[in-house]
């Protein structure tokens, strides 16, 4: 009887503390929502007036190296975007770096760094280089089947267990109003292809453009049922 109390305080315990981790990694993802920050990328703030000539002197500047534990990163290309949805803010909306090749573990080493700067990342997208997506997971929310938070190592682990050279994988640090992307794709054409992206936008912009989108698509849903009602009830048969 006692070995079965036993049993059970220890299930009781583990549940707990899965479930305090939980609560700790969502708050995490969460207040980071709720927050603003202003994201500086290679001396470059994001949101702040676009500069072409400081732009152009990062291109000449090109490559850019980081490391991460005696790893060395060179990005061979710098880009920086004035425009959002097609309109032009003269602002810096979009800058990043890219490089032709780097491996999955190689890649692995630069989410670490990232999350040694900014802590769990905010979410992690799974989908194809025609960036269509397969699976978007949270940080922090329970896993069906383990009934652990997920976190960026299962992220990680999916990616090793993963053998597809269509796929791509997105690491994203999202606050309210700016985020981070770090973005890897097996195979682009021949070569792999990763990037690092530093975005005017953030969890407010996101769930706006989620919201439009189910709201789009329940209108589009209802006016197929309205045109299968409609026609049930006129037919003759």
């Amino acid at each position: 009887m006692n070995k079965v109390l036993y049993a059970i305080c220890v299930l009781l315990v583990v549940a707990c503390a899965a479930k305090h981790k939980e609560n700790v990694l969502l708050a995490l993802v969460d207040n980071r929502a709720h927050a603003d920050t202003t994201l500086v990328f290679q001396g470059i703030t994001i949101g702040a007036p676009y500069d072409s000539a400081k732009v152009e002197a990062m291109m000449s500047a090109m490559p850019m190296t980081l490391v991460y534990n005696n790893q060395k990163y060179a990005f061979k290309r710098f880009s920086a975007e004035a425009t959002r949805s097609g309109v032009c803010t003269d602002k810096y909306e979009v800058v990043g770096v890219a490089t032709d090749y780097l491996s999955d573990f190689d890649f692995f080493g630069l989410v670490r760094l990232y999350m040694e700067s900014y802590g769990e990342p905010s979410y992690f997208t799974l989908g194809t280089k025609h960036l269509t997506t397969i699976g978007t997971y949270h940080i922090g929310t329970l896993d069906e089947v383990s009934q652990k938070p997920f976190q960026a190592q299962d992220a990680i682990n999916m990616i090793m267990e993963d053998h597809d050279d269509s796929h791509e994988f997105l690491f994203v640090w999202e606050w309210k109003n700016q985020s981070i992307y770090l973005r890897h794709t097996r195979k682009l054409s021949i070569a792999s292809f990763t990037t690092i992206t530093y975005w005017n936008t953030g969890a407010d912009a996101r769930k706006a453009e989620e919201a439009k989108k189910k709201s789009e698509e329940a209108a589009k849903k209802a006016e197929e049922q309205k045109f299968l009602d409609d026609t049930k009830a006129s037919q003759q048969i």
